[in-house]
């Protein structure tokens, strides 16, 4: 148990800690149950729920929190200030008002996940520190704004992130490019990084089994510009190029409105798409090699942890192994060119003793290197600092 002397701590979630829906959830539930069974810590939860099944589950795991339901929202002023205040739908004005009212309280550190947590703040505040999991600027850089409405959304997205990210002096990337990029913007604040994993016993029961077909799976959210073009990519670049050395070679994407997104691109129904699907995980179970090619996105991508987890092997990008760089070409490998994910597929693929062999490494290596215990040291002695300056004030 780590020695934090009671440190109070009032945690500000923008979704709800829930082991089976979001990803971002995913990290909460894990975060929050292994800070207050395995520290001292004193824990007040404040999270926002996007349905009411959320906020009914989640007061069950976490009895002492106070979960709030998305605020109903209808008409014109409404999408008006989505405009110029992207995702403050989130937040009610009860969870707004009893914010206001927490935060004034003997809090030693006010923690928010996210940087759309910070719309609660209405003035900054000394012993915030803010977990910025990703940048939307620059997951909508990838796409083509030819409208005028386009170009002016993706101005505003960039303009509101940096607005908020003023409003907290500590800053907790969950990757060293995010941490840079952050940087430039605000040099003199205090920076920590400290990656976000997720629960590994969801996946015990699921050991994987050497394959003796050769197939590829891609796994993400179609609504999300990164692993929209990483699937669009994979789809025209890398397929048609790794068939004409596999024949008989089965590729899935599988993800939300995948569909939807990318049929048009499905030249000769080659490729099996499914979205919105109720199991993802034996899409993860059932195939040889996850091939993950973003060019751009930011922050920890939650479906590779996934892959790790379910022990399938992964060639992805730098992109796409941000924030497990610990393990990036030791058992994750990745390569970032057309032609070398082409060639390291083919090679991985004839070779599928060699792809179980990366898989087994890639979770010990997970495993040990990103532990909840080594996450829990790393943020209670950031808590510890950021008191320590907090009194110095």
């Amino acid at each position: 148990m780590y020695n934090n002397k009671m440190k109070k701590i009032l945690l500000i979630l923008n979704e709800a800690p829930l082991p089976d829906c979001s990803a971002a959830g995913k990290w909460y539930y894990y975060f929050i149950s292994n800070l207050m069974k395995q520290t001292d810590v004193k824990l007040k939860v404040l999270a926002s729920c996007a349905q009411n099944d959320h906020v009914l589950r989640a007061r069950t795991l976490f009895p002492e929190g106070e979960f709030f339901l998305y605020p109903t929202r209808t008409g014109l002023f409404s999408k008006v200030e989505s405009l110029f205040k992207p995702f403050s739908y989130m937040f009610s004005p009860e969870m707004k008002k009893r914010f206001d009212t927490l935060s004034s309280e003997d809090f030693d550190v006010i923690h928010f996940e996210q940087v759309w947590s910070l719309w609660l703040m209405n003035k900054s505040l000394e012993n915030a520190v803010v977990s910025v999991h990703y940048l939307n600027h620059i997951d909508q850089s990838i796409m083509k704004h030819d409208s005028l409405k386009g170009k002016m959304i993706s101005w505003l997205q960039k303009f509101t992130e940096k607005k908020l990210l003023r409003r907290a002096k500590f800053i907790k990337t969950c990757s060293e490019n995010l941490k840079k990029e952050i940087y430039q913007w605000f040099p003199e604040k205090n920076y920590y990084t400290i990656p976000f994993v997720i629960d590994p016993r969801l996946f015990s029961n699921h050991p994987q089994q050497k394959k003796e077909a050769r197939s590829i799976v891609l796994v993400g959210s179609m609504d999300w510009p990164p692993s929209f073009l990483a699937a669009r990519r994979l789809m025209i670049d890398l397929v048609p190029a790794i068939k004409k050395s596999i024949p008989d070679l089965k590729v899935q994407i599988v993800g939300w409105n995948a569909k939807k997104q990318l049929e048009k691109y499905n030249q000769g129904n080659q490729i099996e798409i499914f979205e919105n699907v109720p199991n993802i995980g034996e899409y993860f179970l059932n195939n040889s090699l996850m091939v993950y090619p973003p060019e751009v996105g930011s922050g920890n991508k939650i479906k590779l942890q996934e892959a790790i987890l379910y022990q399938l092997p992964i060639l992805t990008t730098d992109s796409g192994i941000e924030g497990l760089e610990k393990l990036k070409n030791k058992s994750i490998i990745v390569k970032n060119t057309n032609n070398e994910l082409i060639e390291e597929a083919i090679n991985l693929l004839n070779n599928l003793d060699h792809c179980h062999e990366l898989a087994i490494q890639a979770k010990k290596e997970y495993l040990n290197e990103y532990s909840i215990d080594i996450i829990l040291k790393e943020t209670t002695q950031m808590y510890q600092e950021i008191i320590s300056s907090s009194l110095k004030q």
